[in-house]
């Protein structure tokens, strides 16, 4: 089976950069507020199972929930 990827000009430039922090953290808090909606956040019952669920390896996404709930 033979398939054919036609990738835009609008994506290949999206994806040249990274999101800047500030992005990264709009895009984090979009998600987290999602969880909560769908009743997902309140299966977790550490921060980390909060940070898996976010997508955020290790300390870095300790320290991020951390910060969300102060």
């Amino acid at each position: 089976m033979d398939a054919k990827v036609k990738f835009t000009n609008e994506f290949k430039e999206m994806t040249k950069s990274k999101p800047s922090r500030r992005k990264l953290g709009e895009l984090r808090y979009k998600k987290l507020k999602e969880l909560d909606e769908n009743g997902s956040l309140s299966m977790c019952r550490t921060r980390q199972e909060v940070a898996d669920m976010l997508g955020i390896p290790g300390a870095k996404g300790r320290s991020f929930v951390v910060r969300a709930i102060y």
